[in-house]
């Protein structure tokens, strides 16, 4: 006969509240039949069964956050899940040290992912801040792996600029002045061409080198290089009206602006790299630069350039002729201005 309430012999169990004359009798029926929980207490299954569980949660955090969230589902459900199923097939496993080690290496791993990815973040800002488009600069932070250092073949559009004149200058300024007058030309150039989303790549003399194209992909690549070459003019005859002032004759700039396929990539020495382009297309560029003395014009550029901004630009056909360098002729263009 069961107890009444007022007895106090109701005792709680893992399946709820039982009467104790219940619990004795089933206490009973388990030594009778000899179905005890048995305990798995090998080292071998117990350090297999940690470490797997550990490094599947530690693999699919490596896969960003969302997967790191279905780790921690795992690290915590898992152990949890597989204790409670063993317990009802009459066996003991460990559970705590399961849950505990994953949740550690959850944690070690989204440290050092952080650690490598905000080292990443800073490299990625010293290295291209200085030359490229701030919202460029942003899109390579969201997206690392447009960036491939081992070089890769891009289509870009190459701008090579130089002064033609600069000489002239030589016994009219200082040292100091000189210095000055050409830290504030580069800074104007420069300005122009990160401010039309291109890269800067290279001061060489009195030479500044950009392209168009990598490491992000800009639409209207090759439109903005030379609409750039049209705001460098423009500037120029700012800086000129600042020499005139001074009754110091006027500075002439050459452009060269060419379209094709290059290798970019990480180039240099060990302790100093510079994020460059190479190839036909480069060398072409820089030699339709130098061409601008024979034509007497400011800004030429080559047969494929102008095949993408005709309908966009004033041009003039100038020549079919054969630069340094190569044996087949190239037919170039000088812009005049944006139509």
């Amino acid at each position: 006969m069961y107890s009444k309430k007022g007895a106090y012999d109701i005792k709680n169990t893992p399946f709820g509240e039982m009467y104790g004359i219940e619990l004795n009798a089933y206490a009973f029926g388990t030594i009778m039949n000899r179905d005890f929980i048995e305990e798995n207490s090998s080292f071998v299954f117990n350090f297999l069964y940690t470490f797997i569980t550990s490094s599947i949660v530690g693999i699919l955090v490596c896969f960003g956050t969302l997967f790191a969230v279905i780790a921690l589902f795992i690290a915590l459900i898992l152990p949890l899940l597989t204790g409670f199923v063993s317990f009802i097939n009459g066996m003991s496993i460990i559970t705590f040290i399961p849950m505990v080690t994953s949740a550690i290496v959850i944690l070690i791993m989204q440290i050092y992912m952080l650690l490598t990815e905000e080292k990443e973040k800073s490299w990625i800002k010293s290295t291209f801040s200085s030359y490229l488009n701030p919202k460029l600069v942003d899109i390579l932070l969201q997206n690392p792996e447009m960036i491939k250092l081992g070089g890769e073949e891009r289509k870009v559009t190459v701008l090579f600029s130089s002064i033609k004149n600069l000489g002239d200058f030589s016994e009219k300024f200082s040292p100091e002045e000189m210095v000055e007058f050409l830290n504030n030309y580069f800074s104007k150039m420069a300005e122009i061409v990160i401010n039309n989303d291109g890269t800067l790549d290279k001061y060489i003399g009195d030479n500044v080198m950009a392209f168009w194209g990598a490491p992000v992909e800009v639409e209207d690549q090759v439109f903005k290089a030379c609409e750039a070459s049209i705001k460098m003019k423009e500037a120029v005859e700012e800086l000129n009206n600042q020499l005139n002032l001074r009754e110091l004759p006027g500075i002439v700039i050459n452009i060269g602006i060419n379209t094709g396929t290059v290798v970019v990539g990480n180039v240099g020495s060990e302790k100093q790299t510079n994020y460059t382009v190479m190839g036909d297309t480069v060398n072409l560029a820089s030699r339709i630069k130098g061409l601008n003395k024979y034509f007497h014009t400011n800004i030429i550029i080559s047969e494929t350039t102008y095949e993408e901004v005709k309908d966009k630009f004033y041009c003039r056909e100038l020549d079919l002729t054969r630069v340094k360098g190569k044996t087949k002729p190239v037919r170039i263009y000088e812009i005049m201005d944006l139509k």
